[in-house]
């Protein structure tokens, strides 16, 4: 119970921190400035307004097709006659939107005529507050009615994860209102051997213990309802429906059954236990829908066979079939009820299972796909085995709305051999042959490497051997670029940008070396040769300018190399470095990731002075979130809001509302990525406080940005 209370508490905390947005659908066939009026004064709102106009009804119901508004606003000559027709193609829809009547100040039409076809409210064209108020008070009840639906979903997803544990719990379970059994789960049923739930619905409780136990038993209960509620046992002699006694233990917990307190009892029996722990085991190994393998422990075996694959060059042991079942992702089969999909992916599962080989591992890999590690690997035998699988599958059909369903398949192949790195690289190959299939309407295809294409872990084990000697050659470099205050401070900031210069006349960028350095665990040297490096460039420049910062990136790994920050502290004190001309910045990605250990760094960082930055912002759903866990000192917002940004007025309310948040917390912002001088106005309306991009300075080995020129 507590538990499903934190959920829902969860997931509305999170609906409240997003930013509003307003999605709002305009009916007119006037002027494109009456719209732009509207939506000039709702943005006064406070909302992110997303705002489409449409001329006719018929454009609405092609709209209403592929987009979800909030509210909609009609403002058609024949305002009833419109706004009957609108609710109705609303209704058509599905959708929930509030229609408002937009009076034109010659009409003689009155409220009660608009509201009596359907509008939620009558507002004068040139009437703003009104329209202003009137859309608040109608978001506000969608909100509501909002919440409701999702208080509803959540309650109903609650009861029945509930009734699916109960069910499938190996401990015998019941709920007893006044003494008396109300539901009990099947183990239970099991314990004391009634055949179904009817026999034992209204009995009492008392009837399954020994008399000799029964005044213990009403004592015990008495003092139990009567307390706090907390959970307690007591020892019993047990008595089944056939009389056989056993000695158990009864656990007693208050709880809520269909609204009214009763008690939950759970019983276990002193038996034998043996094979308990290969039970406990083997349900945590398979699914509980098709009772085939879990993808977490096929993927435990698939790296198993490619560790043994490895070890044994000679003989590809074993072939991975990656399974799609077509129609499950159809719009047809999205209209039927899941418990009937359910029965058809139990009886795909039970044909498949039937079917496959000694020594073959079958697992349902997601939804509508499974997983199969088959011992065949000969190319003819292959071919054979898909088209027997897809017989298999189609095999199993159910009837609904008086069709037969009938589920094709296409299969995706992978050979398991020395070539392969881990599991991942294996069913990315598999899951490239599928696509190919289901793109050129085949039913399976094998992976083919092209000639002379290098496995993963070909390509890793070069990138470590080049970055390895990079690192001891010292073959790192590092260019700078200026990041530039709007309101002219006297800072001089630089972000270092490290490449790899291993090859002469030729440099890869960051973008190149850091995705393989992170797979192969060589990033962590990649930070250390940063941190290093950077701490000793500042020092010497501070020597000349002591109003130098440098912002230092720092890949996810950093996050976790527990020693780190000593590393840098002595780093610090080695160089006599203000700590606070230091920025360790980090991408927000790594830092939801690894959101506990990066809370630990950023604030080990910042009680030594520190500052933190927090790169390519801005993308979640609700990023301010991730600043309450971690109080950062910059918010660098992501280079894709500076796409298109004097013409984009979506991604300027975005980080108007990144930059009006950020101050609030105290926080200066950083915009990268600048395009063109007039993005820099725009930025500088929108509150930004520093700018960055290829357009001010390139990065370059110098530092030398003439940073008095922005305050000229």
């Amino acid at each position: 119970m507590n538990e499903n209370q934190d959920n829902i508490r969860h997931m509305f905390n999170n609906k409240l921190d997003e930013t509003p947005q307003l999605r709002l659908v305009i009916l007119s066939d006037g002027s494109l400035n009456e719209a732009e009026l509207y939506n000039s004064n709702l943005r006064k709102l406070g909302y992110v307004l997303k705002s489409t106009r449409v001329e006719s009804i018929d454009e609405l119901e092609r709209k209403l097709n592929i987009e979800q508004y909030d509210i909609a606003l009609c403002c058609f000559d024949e305002l009833t006659d419109a706004i009957y027709s609108t609710i109705e193609v609303i209704n058509r829809s599905g959708q929930k939107i509030p229609v408002i009547g937009m009076l034109d100040t010659k009409s003689n039409l009155t409220a009660g005529e608009v509201l009596s076809v359907g509008a939620v409210d009558m507002v004068s064209k040139n009437d703003f507050t009104h329209l202003k108020l009137a859309v608040k008070r109608e978001i506000n009840y969608i909100n509501l009615l909002r919440a409701n639906d999702l208080l509803n979903a959540a309650y109903f997803e609650s009861e029945k994860r509930s009734q699916t544990l109960l069910s499938s719990s190996h401990d015998a379970i019941a709920y007893v209102q006044e003494g008396m059994h109300v539901h009990v789960n099947q183990a239970y049923l099991n314990m004391f051997g009634f055949n179904s739930l009817d026999d034992i619905l209204g009995a009492p409780l008392m009837d399954m213990v020994c008399p000799s136990d029964h005044a213990e038993l009403k004592a015990f209960m008495r003092t139990h309802r009567n307390g706090d509620g907390e959970t307690a046992s007591m020892p019993a002699t047990l008595r089944k429906i056939d009389s056989e006694e056993f000695k158990g233990t009864m656990e007693f917990t208050r709880s809520t059954i269909e609204g009214e307190v009763g008690t939950q009892v759970i019983i276990w029996g002193q038996a034998n236990t043996k094979g308990l722990d290969q039970q406990v085991a083997q349900t945590s190994q398979t699914d509980p829908l098709t009772d085939l393998y879990t993808r977490q422990y096929f993927l435990t075996v698939l790296d198993k066979s490619i560790e043994a694959a490895s070890a044994n060059t000679e003989e590809t042991q074993h072939s991975l079939f990656h399974i799609q079942l077509e129609n499950f992702e159809s719009a047809e089969y999205k209209k039927i009820p899941f418990e009937i999909k359910d029965e058809l992916l139990k009886g795909i599962a039970r044909n498949l299972q039937s079917f496959i080989q000694k020594g073959e591992v079958l697992c349902r890999f997601n939804d509508s796909t499974f997983s199969l590690l088959s011992t065949v690997t000969d190319d003819k035998l292959i071919n054979d085995y898909s088209r027997k699988i897809q017989k298999h599958i189609e095999s199993e059909s159910m009837e609904f709305d008086g069709k037969e369903l009938i589920t094709q398949s296409s299969i995706g192949i992978c050979l398991i051999d020395d070539g392969l790195k881990d599991s991942h690289e294996a069913l990315a190959r598999a899951n490239y042959a599928l696509s190919k299939a289901l793109a050129k309407g085949q039913s399976s295809r094998r992976y083919q490497p092209k000639p002379g294409e290098l496995t993963n872990k070909q390509v890793d084990e070069q990138w470590i051997k080049r970055i390895s000697s990079a690192l001891k050659n010292d073959q790192f470099i590092i260019q700078y670029q200026p990041i530039i205050s709007l309101s002219g401070d006297e800072f001089e900031r630089y972000e270092i940008d490290p490449m790899l210069a291993d090859t002469i006349g030729k440099h890869a960028r960051q973008v190149e070396f850091i995705p393989p350095a992170l797979r192969t665990g060589m990033a962590r040297g990649i930070d250390r040769w940063v941190i290093y490096r950077s701490l000793s460039q500042i020092a010497e420049k501070l020597k000349d300018d002591s109003r130098t910062i440098f912002f230092v990136p720092l890949t996810e790994a950093a996050l976790n190399d527990p020693e780190l920050f000593r590393w840098i502290k002595q780093l610090i004190h080695q160089f006599k470095v203000p700590p606070n001309s230091i920025v360790f910045q980090f991408n927000e990605e790594s830092v939801i990731k690894y959101l506990k250990h990066a809370r630990a760094m950023v604030s080990a960082l910042r009680k030594i002075d520190a500052k933190v930055c927090l790169a390519n912002f801005g993308t979640e759903a609700n990023p301010f979130r991730l600043i309450r866990h971690i109080p950062v000192d910059y918010l660098k917002v992501h280079p894709l809001f500076m796409s298109g940004l004097t013409d984009n007025r979506e991604n300027q309310q975005v980080i108007e509302a990144i930059t009006e948040k950020a101050h609030r917390f105290g926080q200066t912002t950083i915009a990268s990525g600048v395009e063109d001088a007039e993005s820099l106005s725009v930025l500088w309306g929108l509150g930004i406080d520093l700018v960055q991009g290829d357009f001010l300075q390139e990065t370059s080995f110098e530092m030398n940005y003439d940073f008095t020129a922005m305050m000229a």
